[in-house]
């Protein structure tokens, strides 16, 4: 005999605690555990990407390439690493899959300076729809008019945090 079902609240919750508690890894495995939990768990997994790395951004693009469903699910984009990693890419080659994000988070030891920082800005022209930027831990590298150029680089652009940053 099968145990009764859980109500559809009672397990969102759950995996919705699971996710904001950070448990990420485990929601791959709740998917697995019954089919009716994989679109939560999908959502979940998939609606703020973080892109740490060259390797990330590849991972992350090849999956979005491979199943289109998982590109509405992203909504915001964190950009982090260190000088010399920073995935300054990512804006480029994500935009043909996530044009329509809301938000875009950059994190560490982001450069805006020579090419890297050009291409960086001229690819975020593109995100007509990002309405929140996120500006987190940057004070290091980036300057006051570094986050204006950055800022203006989102056409729609509605809200703007600086979170220990130009310090």
């Amino acid at each position: 005999m099968e145990p009764p079902p859980l109500p559809i609240d009672v397990t969102e919750n759950v995996l919705d605690q699971l996710q904001a508690q950070g448990h990420l890894w485990a929601l791959p495995i709740c998917a697995r555990v019954c089919n009716a939990w994989l679109p939560r768990c999908r959502f979940l997994i998939w609606q703020r990407v973080t892109i740490s790395s060259l390797h990330s951004l590849d991972s992350i693009r090849a999956a979005l390439e491979r199943t289109p469903v998982l590109r509405s699910l992203v909504s915001t984009v964190r950009l982090e690493g260190n000088y010399g990693q920073y995935p300054h890419a990512a804006p480029a080659v994500l935009l043909p899959y996530l044009a329509h994000i809301n938000t875009w988070e950059f994190s560490g030891e982001l450069v805006i300076g020579g090419d890297r920082g050009r291409n960086l800005l001229g690819s975020l022209r593109s995100y007509a729809e990002t309405k929140r930027l996120v500006v987190d831990a940057c004070g290091r590298l980036i300057s006051t008019l570094d986050v204006a150029r950055l800022a203006c680089g989102f056409p729609g652009l509605e809200e703007l945090h600086l979170i220990d940053t130009l310090s």
